[in-house]
Formats: C-alpha cells, structure tokens, sequence
C-alpha cells in the first residue's frame, strides 16, 4: 500500500528532521573545532541558522513551526497528485549534543537518500512483506518502510539510539496508523557483535542498512546478521559511502560467505535536490556513494529450499 488520499491518489511523503533546542553559546567552548565530516559541520551551522531564527521570531512575540524542537531539514521524498492533499510527515528527533561524537544519532546522508527510495518504491518492494532495519540509529529508512510493510522492526545496539528509535517510533504511530499498510512496527535491540544463535527468529523478507559499514572490525558481525536475518529468498537494500574503512574487506567476505551483491544505478530521482522550506540541504549523490542489493548466492537458496523440502 502507498500512502494516499480516500480518493486513492498518491500524496506527498515528507521527512521531518528536528533536534531539541540547544543554547549553542552555553556550548561553545565544547563544540568540536574540528568536525568528524563535512555533514556534521553542515548539522551544527543549521542548529546555528534555527537559533537565529528562533531568537528572532520570539523577539516578536510569534511562534515557531520548529517545534517540537529544531527543524534542521525537510526532505520532500515524494510529491503527490492531489493537490491540496496533507503530506504525510514523518517527524524524526536527531540527538544534538554537541559534546557526543557518536554516529547513532544523526540521519546521515545514506539514510536520506534510502529514505527517499523506499518512499517511491515501497509499495512494489515493501508490500506483505517483513522489514529489518540494522543499525537504525535515528529511524528515518525504517519509518519510511513502516508505511508501506506488513512487519517492521528497527533495530540498534546502542541505548542511546534505542531510546531515542522508541521516541521516534512514538511519535510517528499516529501517522504511520493512519496513512500506512496497518502492519506492525517495532523497536528493539539487536547486537551485531553478539553469537549468531541469539539472531535466532528475526528473520525477514527485507533487511534495510545505511551507512552501518565505517571500520574492518564492523565486517565480520555485519556480514554474520546479513546471513543469519535475511530469509533464503530475501533481499537487503543498502547504501553505502564506499570510501569508508572496512568497505573493501566487506565486499570479500560477502563473496567468502555466498552473499552476492549487485551494484544498483542512481536514477535521476535519486540525484535530484530534495526541496525544503527551512535550511537548504541538499542530500547529493557522488562516486562515493553507492546502492546495492544483496541476496544468498543462487545455488545456496535452491540447497535451503531442497532441505526443506
């Protein structure tokens, strides 16, 4: 099911990212002078502009649409074809804290640009089926595919990405019951580092990964949940900055482990802007980034199906 109007148009599916607000000047002497990318710094000059704006519309005793909390960027993940249709939003906190230097909490630029895929794809590739989503830090894929799946479960290891998944899963129910497929979502805590045999029941038809392979200690534990969650004829879609440490010695043990990965071409959709009323941000696609689609190797799902036969 695609999210639509009771005529049966498609409407517009936005993704809200917002972070608590945070008095930078209290901060300053404890905000990182060097950034651990060109898109932190971009986060922190956007919490910056929102400031400014926020100070400002106050000062004349408005409101702000920010709330709850600060928007930081407003993708347009599709448009639909009734106009003067609600969009569907999704609202998603982003953990803000300055002081933090972990990755759990943000929506990278990955996670947009899978974000905006499954949004326009979801009902071919989503529809009946079961979602995991590995390494969900913020939630944004999994919410998406919330929308359109008859099971979705988005999963993480650190508490902090955790309790701010359950936050988020919260916050969006009432959107995701209104406009979605009327499947399940759910949020819980899933160990990449932990023995196989505790993966034991979550399997699905769909695994969702982002930007989830950034060190070679990564790679075993991922390629393991790969193998283990992915049902025999399932799939996993993933996006991937492939300058990332680990990346080259992931696609090998894909390979070891009968893990085939295709390599997936951006469309013109996938490059284009994504608008925004609030702080210009623009998810691009270059040569580092990349889609795929992994599956069990040919001869290894007709060996599973035969011993279940």
């Amino acid at each position: 099911m695609k999210p639509e109007t009771e005529n049966g148009d498609s409407v517009s599916i936005v993704l809200r990212i917002f972070a608590p607000f945070v008095d930078l000047h209290l901060l300053a002497s404890q905000i990182p002078q060097v950034f651990l990318s060109p898109e932190e710094k971009e986060m922190h000059e956007c919490d910056l502009a929102m400031q400014a704006r926020y100070k400002a519309c106050t000062a004349l005793g408005g409101t702000t649409t920010a709330l709850p909390g600060n928007e930081r960027r407003r993708y347009q993940l599709t448009r639909g074809v009734s106009e003067g249709a609600q969009d569907v939003v999704l609202n998603v906190r982003e953990l803000c804290d300055a002081r933090s230097h972990s990755p759990a909490g943000r929506v990278w630029r990955c996670a947009a640009v899978l974000s905006s895929w499954l949004a326009r794809n979801g009902r071919e590739v989503l529809a009946g089926r079961s979602v995991l989503e590995l390494g969900a830090g913020a939630g944004a894929p999994g919410l998406v595919a919330s929308l359109f799946a008859a099971r979705t479960v988005l999963t993480d290891a650190h508490p902090s990405a955790l309790h701010n998944l359950a936050h988020n899963l919260e916050l969006n129910l009432h959107t995701i019951s209104r406009h979605g497929a009327g499947g399940e979502v759910s949020v819980a805590e899933l160990d990449w580092n932990k023995p196989s045999g505790s993966w034991d029941g979550w399997q699905a038809d769909v695994l969702l990964a982002s930007e989830v392979m950034y060190s070679e200690e990564a790679v075993g534990g991922l390629v393991r949940v790969l193998k283990s969650c992915m049902k025999p004829h399932g799939v996993t879609y993933f996006v991937q900055d492939t300058t990332r440490n680990g990346f080259a010695s992931f696609v090998e043990r894909l390979r070891v482990e009968e893990l085939e990965m295709d390599v997936q071409p951006w469309t013109q959709e996938d490059m284009r802007s994504l608008s925004t009323d609030k702080i210009q941000y623009t998810p691009e696609v270059d040569d580092s980034y990349a889609f795929f689609t992994i599956r069990h190797s040919r001869h290894q799902t007709v060996d599973v199906r035969e011993k279940g036969t």
